[in-house]
């Protein structure tokens, strides 16, 4: 796996989808799963796969998902790409994902400053003079998570880009819009939730139940701890908020909570249940 200037590109995720696979033996179609690897240092990557047409392909933190080849493995092990042999030595197949010299780069923060975890952060390319709420989408795409300390990067070109934060317990944070030129990268974008943006509607309901809060401003879910509390941050707004409980089923709606404050909105933490038995015969 290289970047536009051919160096390895360490840690990218590469993937084989099988097209369809045959049996080694008797060449008869049969099912298989693909494979799935993780480049080296180096930009290596080893895929185990049965013998059958891929499709493979790579991708990284920050950086869009490259082409998609086709290779075809045969019964005896060889692989091709195009009608050409590949070899790890002399013909390895190589996936090159667009790393880029420019990049995006900053910190997802919480209303009180704190970095958040394992956020996702996304952008695409606009057209100049867009908004977060009124852009005319103009092509190229890509995402990552943020680090431990809430640290993100993101491989770009010139242009205007929107940029989105995500992340568990908010749903949507925060966004902003940034312009490239120059190929210069743009350093110290902070995405920060706003505290007056935020309600908080927490409860209680059954043990390991999912909670659902939807409504026009979005949404966002959790699950109920092993003490039955959640608690969940959304836009301020009115939302529908329910309860589905694993192995049980509906545990509850309330419509209409007036979320434009921090509210409360309980359900059963226990929930009746009954067996239906059904005999079949033929």
């Amino acid at each position: 796996v290289v970047d536009s200037s051919g160096s390895g590109i360490a840690n990218a995720f590469v993937f084989a989808n099988p097209q369809g696979c045959f049996d080694s033996t008797t060449g008869a179609h049969k099912d298989c799963m693909g494979g799935f690897s993780q480049s080296t240092s180096t930009g290596g990557f080893l895929l185990n796969v049965s013998p059958g047409s891929y499709e493979v392909g790579a991708g990284a933190p920050g950086m869009p998902n490259g082409q998609l080849v086709e290779v075809t493995v045969d019964t005896d092990g060889n692989a091709t790409s195009g009608g050409v042999a590949l070899n790890n030595t002399t013909n390895p197949l190589t996936l090159k994902l667009a790393k880029t010299s420019v990049s995006i780069s900053g910190t997802v923060l919480d209303e009180s400053g704190s970095a958040i975890q394992y956020a996702h952060v996304e952008t695409q390319k606009i057209s100049s003079g867009g908004t977060c709420s009124s852009f005319t989408s103009v092509g190229g795409f890509t995402g990552t998570p943020t680090d431990s300390s809430g640290q993100y990067t993101l491989y770009i070109t010139n242009g205007t880009w929107l940029l989105r934060a995500f992340a568990p317990a908010y749903g949507f944070v925060a966004c902003k819009v940034v312009t490239i030129s120059s190929d210069t990268s743009a350093t110290g974008q902070t995405l920060q939730a706003t505290a007056s943006d935020f309600k908080t509607i927490s409860g209680t309901a059954k043990a390991g139940a999912f909670v659902a809060a939807f409504g026009p401003n979005g949404g966002n879910n959790t699950a109920a701890d092993s003490s039955g509390n959640y608690s969940l941050k959304v836009k301020s707004g009115t939302y529908a908020v329910e309860c589905f409980a694993n192995g049980v089923g509906p545990c509850g709606k309330q419509s209409s909570v007036n979320a434009t404050s921090d509210v409360t909105v309980n359900f059963d933490t226990t929930v009746n249940t009954g067996t239906v038995n059904v005999t079949i015969t033929g």
